[in-house]
This record gives structure tokens, C-alpha cells and sequence, in this order.
């Protein structure tokens, strides 16, 4: 028999990951400027290009892409002022990019008290994509870990993924839930196998961002979300 779930989205819905690329990217950027490197935003711009480019060529957010993408970039503008690369700069600037996966988040405001106020009031999942080892460490880290019956962990979420979960875990989409900040990975592939979703709406990276295909909830802040959830139900 299947029965009711709520399923959570991790990053940028229960921790605040964006951000840290946006931290390391600001002090990537800062050491090419002292460098003499490019300028601002023409370094932005290509880093972003390049690490879009290089998840797009893994298939998925594999935790190489940016440490990658700080290396490819540094590189490109080297030669463009016709410089030689630094082999160890090039060292120096993925471990910069690496720690992206090493530095704890910050939890989104609200999401400690979110997942307490949805306590017992059926089964709570976490549904993340990326690299298992890492995304299971980072969640086990968070403190949250606590409030799920399961941590569910696939290189990229999809219709099919989606499908999988339900199956594997005998969970009734029509009386189900998901909550994310994806539109492309959490809003439209929940959307296909017939879940009730509600899209928190952040800032995105780029590769995240997609026209919605059909009917959801729009929240800015997770207090918002139990009302919308226990009225439905």
C-alpha cells in the first residue's frame, strides 16, 4: 500500500550552497584582478560558461566541475595576455574552488523550524542529486539528518529518478509532496509523476532555471509551506 511522503530538496532548500560558489567565485575573481588578468565581469561570464559546459559534459553536477571551471578559466585569460599558467597556481585555484564542498553551510532561515512543524505529520525524505559520498556527508553534517526516514542521494533528478523514489518507497504522489528551489530538477520532474510540489523561490544557478510545466505553489519564505501543505491535506 502506498502512503503519504514530504520530500525535501537539499541544497539552497534546506542549506544555503548557492551562496558559497558565489563566495568562492568573488574571491576567484578578486586573484585574477591582482593578477592582471581579464576583468571583472568577462571573468565571471566565462567562468560561469565553463562550468555549465563541464556539468553539461558530466551529465550531472559532479563535484569536479568548478574546481575544474576556476583552473580552465585562469588558464584561458593567461593566454589571452599571452602568459605562461603557473602549474601551481593552477593547484592553488582548484583546492579554492574544492572548498566549496568543504566548508559547512549555513542552514535557510526557517528550516529547522520548518522541518519540526512537519514532524509526524508523515514520512519526511530527502531527495538530493550530486556525488552520494559527498551529498550524504554534507547532509549527515547539516543536522537535519535527524528529521528524515530516508536520505536519497541520484547524480541528477528526473522524471524517471523521481519514479524510482516513489516506487522504491511505496509513496502515493497524490497525497505526496515536494519542496525544492529547482525549477529543472525539483519543481517539473515532481510535476510529472503526479506529486504535489512547492517551488521555493531563491535566486538559481543557471543550470537550474526552466519554465514551469503546470501547476505548483510559489513560496519566498518556508514559513509559508505548512499552511499550504496541512490545508491541501
Amino acid at each position: 500500500m502506498r502512503r503519504p511522503a514530504i520530500i525535501f530538496d537539499f541544497d539552497d532548500t534546506l542549506v544555503q550552497s548557492y551562496p558559497l560558489f558565489l563566495y568562492y567565485e568573488a574571491l576567484f575573481i578578486e586573484e585574477l584582478l591582482k593578477m592582471g588578468l581579464g576583468e571583472r565581469e568577462s571573468i565571471r561570464a566565462f567562468l560561469r560558461e565553463r562550468d555549465i559546459a563541464l556539468v553539461t559534459q558530466a551529465g550531472y553536477p559532479a563535484i569536479d566541475c568548478f574546481p575544474r571551471a576556476l583552473q580552465e578559466t585562469y588558464v584561458h585569460f593567461c593566454e589571452e595576455e599571452g602568459k605562461v599558467p603557473d602549474p601551481h597556481q593552477v593547484e592553488v585555484l582548484f583546492k579554492l574552488g574544492w572548498n566549496v564542498h568543504l566548508d559547512r553551510p549555513q542552514p535557510v532561515p526557517g528550516a529547522r523550524e520548518l522541518l519540526e512543524s512537519l514532524k509526524g505529520k508523515g514520512r519526511l525524505l530527502v531527495f538530493s542529486q550530486g556525488e552520494s559520498d559527498s551529498q550524504l556527508a554534507r547532509i549527515r553534517n547539516s543536522g537535519f539528518a535527524e528529521y528524515f526516514s530516508h536520505c536519497c542521494v541520484v547524480p541528477l533528478k528526473t522524471a524517471e529518478s523521481f519514479q524510482a523514489l516513489l516506487d522504491f518507497y511505496e509513496i502515493d504522489p497524490c497525497s505526496s509532496w515536494m519542496i525544492g528551489n529547482s525549477l529543472k530538477s525539483d519543481i517539473n520532474p515532481a510535476l510529472a509523476v503526479g506529486l504535489n510540489v512547492i517551488h521555493f523561490d531563491t535566486d538559481d544557478w543557471v543550470f537550474d532555471q526552466e519554465e514551469a510545466a503546470g501547476r505548483y505553489h510559489r513560496v519566498q519564505k518556508l514559513s509559508e509551506i505548512p499552511e499550504i501543505i496541512l490545508n491541501e491535506n
